[in-house]
């Protein structure tokens, strides 16, 4: 991040960066809080400090309640009407609390009383504005999460089941420990290949399902979890409108674009189709190859892109020099040489 400055007011409230950092805010009010993160040191140092539940802020009194602290009584607050109350089942789960909320529905910790794990229970709210009828958005979803439940994949946020709740549909998910690729960017300064080597675990996730048939539509860093050894799991899938799969591939690449330039997405400086990309780039210690990847998944063309995810993934991935084999054969053909002259000694 190259941002340096402070805010022209106060800093952000720290009852605001955990509501950013648990998911719980709208999409315009969360990328106002990712322009003011990207331009105020105060305000990333803040939101990393929520992200990971460490002590209060520097600009608070030393007797301020501990984020930890804020976080249990935020959480200890009245659920919103469309939350779970604790102790409710759905299916075999047992409601814990809320844990956050987004466009599509409330996401709640829960309790699996057959495995005797934790589990994440998402609640999916039929919206009327993706353009699809309520019965056919819920017929699409409950087809991709059976697809997304018969993956299983290092890098893709584990589904166990998929079910319905009255009349809505529930997804039980694999709890991660950890944060978001956003929150994990702004924790500490982050080297060009540790961003492309994060970006690439989270690609491995996307072809992964897209082998399974399944295509994101809504990939972004807050859906993309980075877990406490540093391994990306993506989540998240299905839950925008139906578009080509070469979709996923401008969004992978625009979220790394963003990231390596350490630029929001609401005040780029570099633009996707920019002519400065390269040269941008090239400044945060890109590759050429990898840039130049970068710039073509960019194109605003689908059909300009790469055939596949898994085309542009061998262009992200780090190269590995094939070892010479000229001074093999040489060695080789020297030591035939060699067995030949002294044969002929012999002789």
């Amino acid at each position: 991040m190259d941002g340096s400055g402070s805010c022209a007011g106060a800093c952000l409230d720290v009852e605001l960066a955990l509501a950013f950092v648990d998911g719980e805010l709208a999409a315009e009010r969360r990328a106002e809080i990712e322009q003011r993160i990207d331009a105020c040191a105060g305000c990333r140092n803040i939101v990393a400090e929520a992200a990971r539940g460490a002590g209060g802020s520097a600009t608070e009194p030393s007797n301020a309640p501990t984020i930890s602290q804020r976080r249990a009584k935020r959480r200890a607050q009245p659920p919103s009407p469309e939350s779970l109350e604790p102790g409710v089942r759905v299916g075999r789960y047992v409601v814990e609390r809320a844990i956050g909320a987004g466009g599509m529905g409330v996401v709640n910790l829960a309790r699996d009383p057959e495995l005797r794990r934790a589990v994440v229970i998402k609640l999916v709210r039929a919206l009327d504005d993706t353009g699809e009828a309520r019965e056919a958005l819920e017929v699409r979803l409950e087809r991709e999460a059976q697809a997304m439940a018969q993956l299983s994949h290092p890098n893709v946020v584990q589904i166990f089941e998929i079910g319905r709740h009255g009349e809505r549909v529930f997804l039980a998910m694999e709890l991660i420990a950890g944060q978001t690729f956003d929150a994990w960017l702004i924790e500490r300064p982050r080297s060009a290949d540790e961003i492309l080597a994060m970006v690439c675990q989270a690609g491995a996730g996307l072809e992964a399902a897209h082998r399974a048939g399944v295509v994101h539509r809504d990939f972004k860093p807050s859906n993309v979890l980075v877990n406490d050894d540093g391994i990306a799991k993506v989540t998240g899938f299905g839950l925008a409108r139906a578009v080509d799969a070469r979709s996923d591939q401008h969004a992978l690449a625009i979220t790394l674009l963003d990231a390596l330039l350490g630029q929001a997405p609401t005040s780029r400086t570099v633009l996707p189709e920019s002519p400065a990309l390269d040269a941008a780039l090239g400044k945060a210690g890109v590759r050429p190859r990898v840039r130049q990847a970068i710039a073509r998944a960019l194109l605003e063309d689908p059909a300009a892109r790469f055939p596949s995810l898994a085309d542009l993934m061998r262009e992200l991935a780090p190269s590995v020099e094939r070892p010479r084999r000229w001074p093999l054969l040489v060695g080789v053909a020297l030591c035939g040489l060699a067995i030949i002259v002294w044969l002929a000694t012999r002789r």
